[in-house]
């Protein structure tokens, strides 16, 4: 049986762990460095606090000196510092992404340059490193917009303003104020689409990408106009079932694979950047709408949009 080491400190990372010390083939699992959840959650599971998941030559040293026999990377920022390649250099396997392709992670506005280049539908979007020039732009558009720090916030770098002022402001926080530091030294003012979101987990060998069925992410999205419906029911079912389904299916076609090009696309690109072609790819879509809320439950009246994407590539 093999020994696995799940890298990070996080809830994500506690899961990761949990999941693989499920699995008859794995004898232990070291997570470094871990939290107070991985040190007693379950009999395989074991902490090497003194390796810190920003310590590349840590990381790859305690995979040595354990023998470990896969690494599972959680956290973005070792991903961005080349941990996945200096894993590989050392013929360990891992799972996480090159430094390359974990450019998509580091840099948002290089992901949104990356969909734009490759021909792949996503939101309009305007990257800016000057407060004033974001500032202007923001008072000459007539759509709501979001604001992102373009590099690594912790998952808190994404602003969702609800006027032109909280926009303004929202810029000023994140580009003057420096609220999330470097991370917002470029910043993405990106539209705002309204509409289900789903994640879609790809398979890819570099040529050919699979995917199961996309998963919804269920998240407040008020429309802020909201179309009538056309056809309200008169005789709303009075004894609702006591348990629904809260993550309704966002692709009702039975066809699993509607648009091809938005998963192979992405994956034979990035496999044509680095030396790495067998890995997963994480798109989140917004299925924006159209068309009346009636005449939109139809797959193909339903436009596709890339959100954001995460590559991670297995063996480095």
């Amino acid at each position: 049986m093999a020994t696995v080491m799940v890298v990070g400190s996080g809830g994500r990372e506690m899961a990761q762990a949990l999941a693989l010390a499920k699995s008859a083939a794995v004898a232990k699992v070291l997570v470094a460095p871990g939290n107070g959840g991985t040190a007693s959650c379950h009999p395989k599971i074991s902490n090497l606090s003194d390796v810190k998941d920003s310590d590349v030559p840590g990381v790859v040293a305690a995979a040595k000196a354990h023998g470990v026999g896969l690494v599972a990377i959680g956290p973005e920022a070792p991903l961005v510092a080349g941990v996945a390649d200096a894993l590989a250099a050392e013929s360990i396997p891992c799972f996480g992404p090159t430094k390359m392709a974990a450019e998509l992670e580091n840099s948002k506005a290089w992901m949104k340059e990356f969909f734009v280049r490759h021909g792949l539908p996503t939101a309009r979007h305007v990257t800016f490193t000057d407060f004033a020039a974001a500032k202007a732009h923001v008072e000459a558009i007539d759509y709501p917009v979001v604001v992102k720090c373009s590099g690594l916030a912790g998952g808190k770098g994404v602003l969702m303003p609800t006027s032109k002022e909280e926009t303004i402001a929202a810029l000023k926080q994140v580009m003057v104020d420096k609220a999330f530091g470097a991370a917002g030294d470029e910043c993405v003012v990106e539209e705002c689409l309204y509409g289900p979101e789903c994640s879609v987990l790809a398979f890819c060998d570099g040529t050919n990408a699979l995917h199961p069925k996309p998963s919804p992410n269920p998240k407040p999205s008020p429309d802020p106009n909201p179309k009538p419906d056309p056809d309200p029911d008169p005789d709303p079912n009075p004894n609702p079932s006591p348990d629904p389904d809260p993550s309704p299916d966002p692709h009702p076609d039975p066809d699993p694979n509607p648009n091809p090009n938005q998963v192979r696309t992405p994956c034979a690109c990035l496999a044509r950047r680095t030396t790495s072609a067998d890995r997963t790819l994480t798109l989140t879509l917004t299925l924006t709408r159209t068309l009346p809320r009636a005449q939109a439950l139809a797959l193909p009246l339903i436009q596709t949009r890339i959100t954001s994407a995460r590559s991670m590539a297995t063996k480095g």
